[in-house]
């Protein structure tokens, strides 16, 4: 492990790197973070990947900041269609696409959620997803609610996603049962308004008609229902006045949170490949002190020393502030 007191080399980035938390910018275009020793020896692999990661990283997200810059002046909806299989997200994206809005929308279908193929992180890993990207997300169901359904409702609704629950295939019900339908997903989803719960029929059911002629025949025939989806495209349009800025922006909080907690991410990484040979380090230097004194009083001041030092050097590494010096006169009361 090299000493300490060593040459310092601070990591190149742009003057305006996205790390949030940065101790300082130098004047000559570089970002100190923290100070990382380097003497004539080779640097550890570990740390040199993690550097190149950290590199990588800096230069992605720097991209992602601009481009997040920018979207606080879009003019364009986005919205997510996610749902089990089955329920009609494709026909509603269609009908939705034809439909002329006061607003452009771009509509993103995701795979079906909750399939017999899919696990558990397959799911959050597309949830995340939609939280980047989506104004508002449009959860489909053609019945009540399963557990796992539920359960990510609960996920979108946690990380303040704009959700609207659209009960599709609702022709294969009686009215009264479509009522009491919807009566129970509003109880179920407290956290929604009741408008918020809308009943469609995007691809309704053929029909049969039966027609008596004036000579006493009948006549059989199929008819295909017009799609019902007025209850969804009036929410939409009272959604979006008097205007799409205020969900625009809250897309952009959320990705701009999600992106500093990876930044986050990457700098606990790092201080960690630091921090690790630091502990081994001191922990060699407690075990010799304490096999070399021969004085059991002296043991336990010298690994106090050496562990308050450890502390310190973590906290430097970290970037917390030391703990404040006991007033004099009273070494237990320290100042306000």
């Amino acid at each position: 492990v090299p000493p300490r007191k060593s040459m310092c080399r601070w990591v190149p980035a742009c003057r305006r790197a996205p790390f949030f938390g940065s101790k300082a910018i130098l004047s000559n275009g570089h970002v100190s973070l923290f100070p990382i020793t380097t003497t004539n020896q080779q640097p550890q692999p570990a740390l040199t990947t993690t550097w190149q990661s950290l590199h990588l990283s800096t230069l992605a997200s720097r991209n992602r900041l601009t481009y997040l810059t920018q979207e606080l002046d879009r003019t364009t909806l986005h919205l997510a269609i996610v749902g089990g299989q089955g329920v009609g997200k494709s026909t509603i994206a269609a009908h939705l696409r034809n439909h002329s809005f006061p607003y452009p929308i771009t509509i993103h279908e995701n795979a079906p959620l909750h399939g017999a193929t899919m696990d558990l992180s397959a799911t959050e890993k597309q949830l995340q997803q939609l939280l980047i990207k989506a104004d508002l997300t449009l959860f489909t169901v053609n019945g009540d609610l399963t557990q796992s359904e539920l359960g990510s409702l609960q996920q979108l609704v946690t990380a303040h996603q704009t959700v609207m629950v659209v009960f599709n295939q609702c022709d294969h019900y009686l009215p009264k049962q479509q009522a009491s339908l919807r009566q129970q997903l509003c109880h179920r989803l407290p956290w929604l308004d009741g408008d918020d719960v809308v009943c469609i029929s995007a691809n309704p059911n053929p029909i049969k008609v039966r027609k008596v002629g004036t000579d006493g025949s009948i006549t059989e025939t199929t008819e295909q229902p017009s799609p019902s989806l007025t209850p969804l495209i009036q929410r939409l349009e009272y959604w979006m006045k008097p205007t799409i800025n205020p969900h625009v922006w809250a897309t952009v909080q959320r990705s701009t949170q999600a992106l500093h907690h990876e930044i986050q991410g990457h700098q606990n990484q790092l201080r960690r490949t630091i921090a690790l040979p630091l502990v081994e380090h001191y922990q060699w230097i407690a075990a010799t002190a304490t096999f070399l004194n021969p004085v059991p009083t002296m043991d336990l001041l010298a690994t106090g020393a050496i562990n308050g030092q450890l502390v310190i050097e973590l906290g430097a590494i970290y970037q917390q502030p030391q703990p404040p010096s006991p007033q004099p006169g009273n070494p237990f009361i320290c100042p306000p």
